[in-house]
């Protein structure tokens, strides 16, 4: 898959969660982070800028689904969530993704 442009994450999928991932500078504290998660939609902003507004490419269970951050060998703000239907693989986060492909 070719990169057009380089995104603000990184994300991956299991069978029953995708899980997105957003470099976060270590100044950024936990109350600057805005997330909405919605059935079909994801919306994050990182200390008042937004970093993804996006339709997804499949529905998700919002109430299954949550964010946290974590340390690892950077900090990352990490988006877990939760496909409403097991087992089918994404050909991409967002639709726009999937029109690219």
């Amino acid at each position: 898959a070719r990169e057009a442009m380089a995104k603000p994450y990184e994300w991956s999928q299991s069978d029953s969660e995708v899980t997105v991932k957003f470099p976060l500078e270590p100044s950024v504290g936990k109350d600057t982070l805005n997330v909405h998660i919605g059935v079909a939609v994801l919306s994050v902003k990182i200390a008042g800028a937004s970093v993804l507004k996006a339709d997804l490419a499949g529905k998700v269970t919002p109430d299954d689904s949550f964010w946290a951050i974590e340390n690892d060998d950077r900090r990352y703000l990490v988006v877990t969530l939760s496909k409403k239907k097991d087992k089918t693989q994404w050909r991409g986060l967002t639709k726009e993704d999937e029109e690219a492909e």
